[in-house]
């Protein structure tokens, strides 16, 4: 027998764009912080991971 299905969710989308969009973490950092594999995470969140970087970098620079 398997691990469980991942289903994605808002809570972990809302972790994995805090932690790359701040660019503190790799997505190996969220992977396990999530308690998935990054494969797992390319599986359910492949628009967010492309897009909280530029979004987190986007976000300071307003800022300034």
């Amino acid at each position: 027998m398997g691990h469980p299905h991942y289903k994605s969710n808002d809570k972990d989308r809302g972790i994995l764009r805090t932690m790359l969009g701040a660019s503190m973490a790799t997505l190996e950092d969220v992977a396990l912080v999530i308690g998935v594999h990054k494969s797992t995470l390319y599986k359910h969140y492949q628009e967010e991971i492309a897009s909280s970087k530029p979004e987190g970098i986007s976000r300071v620079a307003a800022s300034l």
